[in-house]
C-alpha cells in the first residue's frame, strides 16, 4: 500500500517546478541585486545554484516530510474529490484519480507550495548566509520567496479557474 506514497502528485510539481525555474531564478535574482545590492551575475550565479540546491534536494526531502504527516494523522487515499479531501492529502493526489474535477491538481500544488515556501527559505538561507550578514540574507530569503512563491500560486489559480470551466 505504501509503495507509491506521494508519488502521483510529484509529477506535476516537478513539471511546474522545471516550468517556473527561469522566471524564478529571474525574480529572485532582481530581488537579491535591490536588498542585497549584489551585482546581476553574482547574484544570477549564487542565487540559481541556491535554487538548483532547493530543486533537487530540498524538494525531494519535504515531499517525504509531507508524506509522513500526511501517514502520521492517518490519510492515506485519494478521498472522494472534495475540497477537504484535496486539502488534506496534496501528496496523495493525482490526475485521473478524481473524475472530473481539473481543479483539484493546481489546489493540491497551492497547498504543498506552504512547506516548500518554508524549505526554500531555509535551504537558500544556508547556502547564502556566507556572503552578507545572516539578518540580511533571511530578509532576502524571505522577499525573494514570497515574490516567486506568489506568481507560482497565482500562476495555480489561475490554472484551477480555468480547468474548472
Amino acid at each position: 500500500m505504501f509503495a507509491n506514497v506521494g508519488i502521483p502528485l510529484i509529477g506535476p510539481a516537478i513539471g511546474v517546478g522545471w516550468f517556473a525555474f527561469i522566471p524564478v531564478v529571474l525574480v529572485e535574482t532582481l530581488i537579491a541585486i535591490w536588498v542585497l545590492r549584489w551585482q546581476f551575475f553574482f547574484a544570477l550565479r549564487w542565487v540559481s545554484l541556491a535554487n538548483v540546491v532547493t530543486t533537487f534536494v530540498g524538494v525531494p526531502i519535504t515531499w517525504f516530510l509531507t508524506v509522513l504527516v500526511q501517514m502520521s494523522v492517518g490519510y492515506c487515499g485519494w478521498g472522494d474529490g472534495s475540497i477537504v479531501e484535496v486539502l488534506l492529502g496534496p501528496a496523495w493526489l493525482g490526475p485521473g484519480y478524481i473524475r472530473d474535477l481539473g481543479w483539484a491538481v493546481p489546489l493540491g500544488l497551492i497547498v504543498l507550495c506552504v512547506p516548500m515556501f518554508v524549505m526554500s527559505c531555509w535551504a537558500e538561507y544556508l547556502i547564502l548566509r556566507r556572503f552578507a550578514a545572516k539578518a540580511l540574507i533571511w530578509q532576502y530569503v524571505w522577499k525573494a520567496n514570497l515574490a516567486s512563491y506568489a506568481l507560482l500560486v497565482a500562476a495555480l489559480i489561475v490554472t484551477m479557474l480555468c480547468l474548472s470551466f
